[in-house]
């Protein structure tokens, strides 16, 4: 948990996400087994599909979540070293 804590204090500071990117990137942390989809992210923030699959495709192109599709539907899942990944990230 403190390696969690320290991370999400790195990436907070970080201009690179927007808030709800760090509320995603900070559940991933704590939930390695989270599954993501467009409609969920949108749904949970209250925003257009169009810009949480924006939001999501952007952490995918960073590393930092996994991206498959089942069906019509993309899921994405935490980045088995995502921890690492963002302390990377925050130290830029």
């Amino acid at each position: 948990m403190d390696e969690v804590r320290q991370v999400e204090h790195l990436i907070m500071r970080s201009t690179e996400f927007n808030h709800r990117q760090l509320a995603l990137l900070s559940h991933a942390l704590r939930s390695p087994g989270a599954r993501y989809t467009s409609v969920s992210h949108a749904t949970s923030h209250n925003i257009a599909y169009q810009s949480a699959r924006t939001g999501l495709i952007s952490l995918r192109d960073k590393g930092l979540l996994r991206q498959w599709k089942v069906g019509k539907t993309y899921y994405f899942t935490p980045a088995e070293d995502l921890a690492a990944r963002l302390g990377e990230v925050g130290t830029r």
